[in-house]
């Protein structure tokens, strides 16, 4: 089959799935992952050491809020104000409060450009964390996940492409299934435990959340790091091992596309593409999107490339509209 015939397939079977298949993202956040371990740590305490964790936990999330919508000022007010209480905690929760506080200061430091001041932070939350799960509170591997999920941010954002890629890779592979216990201790939980973190055990959801948030940043390493770098990447997760369970089947599916694109096998790329755009649907937002923009840079004569460019914005468009609303409901809790 030729390039153009492959594309055209391509083209075909995504135009059917745009018009026939729904894109909303299942509905997953990290207000899941935060409240399960504040919950966890609130059920084995009386009823008004509960209430002074709920109450020091709102004054976290003004803090996180402040931060986000660029109110640096008022960001470090609410850090200086819960520095200066004297909260009498049990010793569980002590640790459960304390190990929430980390994120928090660590994402005001990540906005902020203070690198090294937010990893310090967050690995001093994963040792708490850890402590936790030594205690019974199994509820912490979300947690510990968004957390090395933040460092992985980190290393990008601050150009250290190797360490991103290696931390990249540790939590694709963890997600997918295909090892748990890959950075011991904050890798040692059983995957299967991340059902836990959320009330209707939503386990596709989980996967797109943390397979969206690595993706956003691994989107843009392209103009800076090597493709035979990127093609070893994907050839990992590829290669990590059989794992049948639905959507993590295809993303190591989604690893071999994008091995034969890095390693400049176009028409391996587009075969397989073509082979699979069944199980394109299933795939987390930023990966359809990543593989669409592969797609779409093996095509630059393509007679009908207008067309595609269309099928790509529809897909764009559903993209902005779930993460929008993703927004809206984390605002909004």
């Amino acid at each position: 089959m030729s390039k153009h015939q492959s594309l055209h397939e391509i083209q075909l079977k995504l135009g059917e799935l745009t018009q026939a298949a729904s894109f909303r993202e299942p509905s997953f956040g990290r207000d899941h992952i935060f409240y399960s371990v504040l919950n966890a740590c609130a059920d084995k305490v009386n009823i008004n050491e509960k209430m002074a964790m709920y109450n020091r936990f709102y004054c976290y999330e003004k803090a996180l809020y402040e931060a986000r919508v660029r109110h640096y000022y008022m960001a470090r007010y609410w850090v200086k104000y819960l520095d200066r209480q004297q909260d009498n905690f049990s010793e569980l929760a002590g640790i459960g409060m304390t190990a929430l506080y980390y994120p928090m200061v660590a994402f005001i430091d990540y906005v902020t450009k203070n690198y090294a001041d937010a990893l310090d932070k967050l690995n001093k939350s994963l040792d708490l964390f850890d402590d936790l799960k030594k205690k019974g509170v199994v509820d912490v591997i979300g947690a510990v996940m968004e957390q090395n999920l933040n460092k992985f941010r980190i290393y990008s954002s601050s150009g250290d492409y190797t360490k991103a890629l290696e931390q990249a890779r540790n939590l694709v592979l963890f997600i997918t299934g295909a090892s748990t216990d890959i950075q011991a201790p904050y890798f040692s939980h059983n995957i299967l435990d991340m059902t836990r973190i959320t009330v209707e055990n939503d386990w596709e959801g989980i996967i797109h959340y943390f397979i969206n948030s690595v993706l956003t940043k691994l989107m843009t390493f392209d103009n800076h790091v090597d493709k035979a770098v990127l093609a070893g990447f994907w050839q990992d997760i590829y290669n990590a091992g059989e794992w049948d369970k639905s959507p993590c089947k295809e993303i190591r599916l989604a690893g071999k596309m994008l091995f034969f694109y890095y390693s400049g096998q176009e028409e391996l790329f587009l075969d397989c593409l073509s082979e699979h755009t069944g199980e394109f649907a299933v795939l987390p937002l930023r990966l359809q999107g990543m593989l669409l923009d592969k797609m779409a840079k093996t095509s630059p004569d393509y007679e009908d490339y207008l067309q595609l460019e269309l099928t790509i914005k529809a897909y764009n468009d559903m993209l902005k509209k779930a993460t929008e609303e993703a927004t809206r409901e984390s605002l909004a809790a």
